[in-house]
């Protein structure tokens, strides 16, 4: 509607808020700052795409420019489509980053110090870790998701990088990217992603990396699926539909479990519709690892970290017994 009236759009928002991310892709630019709050502008430019078509705006139509075609159909490119999907159906960071908070709080991690986010995915994190005073640097080895993650960080600041590597690149390259000389002080992997690691010989050598990498005291925060609970308690995952203007986006899961191996294969094909029309249809595939406590307290006694305290859930106050569908834990050498 702006640009069909050849105006400016201005905004207000906080420094570190989630959206500004999708702000600075739609073009908006800072035009002033004050205390922890942007003022962020718009201006129209000449428009580039004919105003029919798949382009064209909902209501109004009215032709939008690239930017915006790319942000009302981000399936439309596979490049990117990965990183909009798992940020739709993730959850909202405020249950990991609070339990971040609530260990530094335990072991004494002080404003500052650096941490590490392994598989940071899209960089959900990486905003709100850095808004808790710490120096962030997030491993992400898949590229697509890579990718969004350093348009996070470009938006962030100097408190957050990105590396393109995962695991497996800790020990050599860790310390040089984050400038660290005695170890870094917290190392964050949660979402199951040692879970991806699918021997245990490759989860022992990440906990070994992770132990070379920390400085003394430094601790390590696993969370991830309780396998063995959800065997037994849960049915088939269901399937799930988000709105995204004006598209209906499904997630529709199919599981294969592959006992012989200690293995789960899920495929997510996603479906995007609107106005009665299937726009997109895709599938992603995922393999992790039958993982309960037992299997994981053993990596990490084995890879040098056996000091290891459970916790019931995110919102955890204090230790407890590993009883429900997550494993939440910390280590340390």
């Amino acid at each position: 509607q702006a640009r069909g009236r050849a105006r400016a759009v201005e905004l207000e928002l906080l420094e570190l808020h989630p959206s500004r991310a999708l702000f600075e892709r739609l073009g908006f630019a800072v035009v002033a700052q004050t205390d922890a709050r942007v003022r962020m502008r718009w201006v129209a430019g000449p428009a580039t795409i004919p105003a029919t078509g798949p382009a064209t705006g909902p209501a109004t139509g009215l032709a939008t420019d690239p930017r915006l075609e790319a942000a009302m159909s981000p399936w439309a490119d596979p490049g990117r489509r990965r990183a909009w999907v798992e940020r739709l159906f993730d959850a909202p960071p405020e249950d990991p980053v609070g339990f971040v908070r609530f260990v530094a709080g335990r072991y004494q991690v002080a404003e500052g110090s650096s941490v590490l986010e392994i598989e940071c995915g899209p960089g959900r994190l990486l905003r709100p870790l850095a808004a808790e005073g710490f120096v962030v640097t997030g491993y992400e080895p898949d590229p697509d998701l890579y990718a969004a993650a350093t348009r996070v960080a470009a938006a962030a600041g100097s408190r957050v990088a990105v590396v393109h590597g995962g695991w497996g690149d800790l020990e050599t390259s860790a310390l040089s990217s984050t400038g660290e000389t005695t170890g870094v002080a917290m190392i964050v992997a949660m979402g199951g992603s040692l879970w991806r690691l699918l021997s245990h010989r490759d989860r022992v050598d990440a906990i070994g990396r992770v132990r070379r990498v920390l400085r003394p005291g430094g601790v390590l925060v696993l969370e991830g699926p309780n396998v063995p609970w959800t065997l037994q308690a849960d049915g088939p995952p269901p399937a799930r539909t988000e709105l995204y203007h004006r598209a209906a986006v499904s997630r529709i899961p199919a599981v294969h479990f592959d006992f012989h191996d200690g293995v789960i294969e899920r495929r997510d094909t996603y479906v995007v519709e609107a106005d009665g029309e299937v726009l997109a249809e895709w599938d992603e595939r995922h393999r992790h690892a039958m993982l309960g406590l037992p299997s994981i307290r053993l990596a990490l006694e084995q890879g040098g970290l056996p000091q290891i305290e459970t916790f019931g859930d995110l919102d955890a106050t204090g230790p407890a017994r590993v009883m429900g569908r997550r494993i939440v834990l910390t280590a340390r050498a």
